[in-house]
């Protein structure tokens, strides 16, 4: 994590029903019956920024993700590195390490519907508020656990 890197203004005040972020398919870095990891753009400004899923509903529509800020130049160089391709299978994950490590600090938490592609409800993530630690398979909740969706309002057991 760089503490020197932040979200766009936009980004960084995001709401429901806002203009939100462009979630392009090449952009997706892991998928879990729906992205779980991904550079999303501002649809303001495109600014990039670093989406982590860190909760999802029982039906799986929708999924709570912190956002985090990206630098356009450390995405330019993941992007060109991951474009060559390798024969190393270390290279990839080496490389998806470095983005998350350029990253900011995750500042933003939203409910975002999946098949319409909407944010349901947004909410600052400030301190001493944390994530677990781990990427996101270590910081998805234990069964029963809502309290990111109670975080923005929202009822993880009923369908949204």
């Amino acid at each position: 994590m760089n503490p020197d890197v932040a979200l766009c203004r936009h980004l960084a005040s995001l709401e429901a029903g806002g203009a939100g972020f462009a979630l392009a398919p090449d952009e997706i870095l892991d998928w879990d019956d729906g992205p779980v990891e991904a550079i999303v753009r501002c649809a303001l400004c495109g600014a990039p920024a670093w989406l982590e899923a860190i909760d999802g509903s029982r039906d799986r529509s929708v999924r709570v993700f912190a956002l985090a800020g990206l630098r356009a130049a450390d995405v330019a160089v993941y992007q060109r590195s991951a474009g060559k391709g390798s024969c190393d299978p270390k290279r990839q994950p080496a490389e998806r390490a470095a983005l998350a490590a350029a990253a900011g600090p995750f500042e933003r938490l939203v409910a975002f519907q999946l098949r319409e592609e909407r944010v349901l409800a947004a909410a600052p993530l400030a301190p001493p508020e944390r994530l677990p630690s781990g990427g996101w398979p270590a910081r998805l909740p234990a069964a029963g656990d809502a309290r990111w969706f109670e975080r923005l309002g929202l009822d993880k057991a009923k369908p949204l």
